[in-house]
């Protein structure tokens, strides 16, 4: 999407924006990890709904910054209302989620 525009401060936006969701995930499989090794503790449980919540808010501003950004936002546009729809806030992540994520990894 930021190539799709000329404009260097909506390019510097979404590229921020991007960086910060993958940032955001990876604290998000970090705590997911933890919580695998220990699903009982009550802390690493809540620093992964805390990550979570920081990885939906990162999505939200990312959205945010490709929404107008040039050619082709209005289909940035409508995935991201998609998105949004599909998005539930505050919801509990599981950690069988993360069990299996670990496994994989």
């Amino acid at each position: 999407m930021a190539s799709t525009t000329d404009s260097r401060p909506a390019q510097t936006k979404i590229l921020t924006a991007a960086k910060g969701v993958a940032s955001e995930t990876e604290r998000l499989i970090n705590a997911g990890r933890a919580v695998s090794v220990n699903p009982a503790d009550e802390s690493l449980n809540s620093n992964m709904h805390a990550a979570d919540n920081a990885v939906q808010a990162a999505i939200a501003v990312l959205l945010a910054a490709a929404g107008n950004a040039g050619a082709g936002s209005e289909e940035c546009d409508a995935a991201g209302e998609q998105i949004r729809k599909g998005m539930k806030v505050g919801s509990p992540l599981t950690p069988s989620f993360f069990l299996l994520l670990w496994k994989i990894a």
